[in-house]
């Protein structure tokens, strides 16, 4: 477990830290939450004249970091989405 702050042969820190970046990841997935509630939202209204019988929001998230003490030092993420409708054929 090299890279685990307070492990044999991992950068040093503490158990602390280790735990403050924990809570950190569990912010980004709350944040993650509230974008992908409010782009749903988002494209169920501005599709509404459409009537599509179902939307796809796919997305990635990417998230990297390198520890450093006593927390992350340097921190870098990626973001992509894409958007799919879809109509049944009884409906169009």
């Amino acid at each position: 477990m090299s890279g685990v702050p307070g492990a044999p042969g991992g950068p040093q820190g503490s158990l602390e830290d280790l735990d403050d970046v924990v809570e950190r990841l569990g912010d980004v997935g709350d944040s993650l939450r509230t974008t992908c509630t409010a782009l749903y939202n988002a494209m169920r209204d501005a599709t509404a004249e459409l009537k599509p019988d179902g939307i796809e929001l796919q997305f990635g998230v990417k998230l990297g970091g390198e520890m450093g003490v006593p927390f992350v030092a340097k921190g870098t993420s990626e973001a992509n989405f894409s958007i799919k409708l879809t109509w049944a054929p009884d409906n169009v």
